[in-house]
């Protein structure tokens, strides 16, 4: 009985990791991603078409825009210290 109770956590330990994984992914960085695109080319890129097409690109320029802003921090926060 406690080897299934343990299989079934795993199961759901997983399942859970996953869903975070997947949300941050596709609802945080994605966004992110995106509408950093709108706002610097002024609307005219990425469009529905693209969003749909190429994710991987969008995500990886908001996890890009987050990582400039956590340096920038460390680094104004280095500085004035």
């Amino acid at each position: 009985m406690d080897e299934i109770l343990e299989i079934l956590l795993k199961g759901i330990k997983e399942v859970i990791k996953f869903v975070i994984f997947v949300l941050i992914l596709n609802i945080i960085l994605l966004n992110l991603g995106r509408f950093t695109l709108l706002a610097c080319t002024l609307g005219k890129y990425p469009t529905y078409q693209q969003v749909e097409e190429k994710p991987d690109k969008i995500i990886w320029f908001g996890l890009f825009i987050i990582i400039t802003i956590w340096s920038t921090i460390a680094i104004y926060n280095n500085i004035n210290t």
